[in-house]
């Protein structure tokens, strides 16, 4: 279920960073972005790193959440800081890649708010 979040996640976040980034904006604010995965702009490489490819069609938002995480216990929460999360859910129609027995699929996309 992982890869198939994965290609998920890349799938909807084409727009993000390709590489290890330094993006400054107008405002003076500095975010570097970095990945511990393959990360692509190309929907081809995409499906070449992709375990699994579906398609879907989204359903409903299900949740929001903070995903920033207390440091001294990465289960709860961080109090101090709040990088918003969206759960969204997805209907799977049918497999391009690979093997799924999933009928749906959950997918976390982070909200940015400068």
């Amino acid at each position: 279920m992982v890869s198939v979040a994965t290609i998920a996640v890349l799938g909807i976040n084409i727009f993000g960073f390709a590489n290890d980034s330094e993006t400054n904006f107008s405002q003076g604010l500095t975010v570097n972005g970095g990945q511990d995965y393959p990360t692509t702009s190309e929907l081809e490489e995409m499906v070449q790193e992709a375990d699994v490819v579906l398609i879907g069609e989204y359903k409903d938002l299900d949740h929001t959440w903070n995903m920033a995480r207390d440091p001294d216990d990465f289960q709860k929460e961080d109090t101090e800081n709040y990088v918003e999360g969206h759960i969204y859910n997805f209907k799977v129609d049918e497999i391009l890649k690979g093997e799924s027995v999933l009928e749906s699929l959950q997918v976390n996309l982070s909200i940015l708010k400068l």
